[in-house]
């Protein structure tokens, strides 16, 4: 256990902004109430796109608008306060850091280059790798990628996020600092105001976990 997981949006940066404006500009292409369904879309960030839309019943073109205007607002995304610091102490004890996002692989190289975060992660798992959240596979695939055994565990922000932690047989981190939408059923998750309280449970967490480790 020598690794930590991490959702993007709403965790690591920043983004609402942008996503935002770009659900609200892809919304008007298509003559639909954006504003009408922008919470229930927020909910379900760390799904998919393509699944969010076959829920919400729209036009098979919407995610391709959506990406197009996401392009042009995605540079408004930025690391949440504390984020680096965070990513920095991780490594330092040692430990190995993976991302696991319902966003494309293009866009999320293309954000995490801009906000500097591409060089504290190890490992990325995008909508394009895997079955979506909260199905497991993301979070298993990022695993193995970073060849570190099963994770200590995984840091979201929304209830798609935590069942997929509970779906892998991870522990479940729900950060509150990015202002998500709220969630109901928090049994056996542990929950964190701040970057810092992420980085002493999962170093002490680490710890434990190598303390049980049987001598060699």
């Amino acid at each position: 256990m020598t690794a930590v997981l991490f959702d993007l949006d709403g965790v690591l940066i920043d983004s609402w902004q942008a996503v935002e404006a770009a659900f609200l500009a892809a919304a008007a292409d298509h003559a639909l109430d954006g504003r009408a369904r922008l919470s229930d879309f927020r909910a379900r960030m760390g799904m998919p796109l393509e699944a969010i839309v076959a829920e919400f019943g729209f036009p098979s073109g919407f995610p391709a608008a959506f990406r197009a205007a996401a392009r042009l607002h995605d540079p408004k995304a930025r690391a949440f306060p504390g984020v680096v610091a965070m990513l920095q102490h991780i490594r330092s004890a040692g430990l190995k850091l993976g991302v696991v996002t319902g966003k494309d692989r293009p866009r999320t190289l293309s954000i995490l280059a801009a906000t500097g975060l591409i060089e504290l992660v190890d490992a990325v798992v995008t909508a394009d790798d895997a079955p979506g959240k909260p199905a497991p596979d993301g979070l298993w695939l990022c695993e193995r990628r970073l060849g570190a055994g099963a994770a200590l565990a995984f840091v979201g922000d929304t209830a798609i996020d935590l069942a997929a932690a509970r779906n892998a047989g991870r522990i479940a981190m729900l950060a509150h600092w990015g202002g998500g939408p709220q969630v109901t059923d928090r049994a056996g998750v542990i929950e964190v105001a701040t970057p810092g309280e992420v980085t002493d449970l999962v170093v002490a967490l680490a710890q434990e976990a190598r303390r049980l480790e049987p001598a060699r």
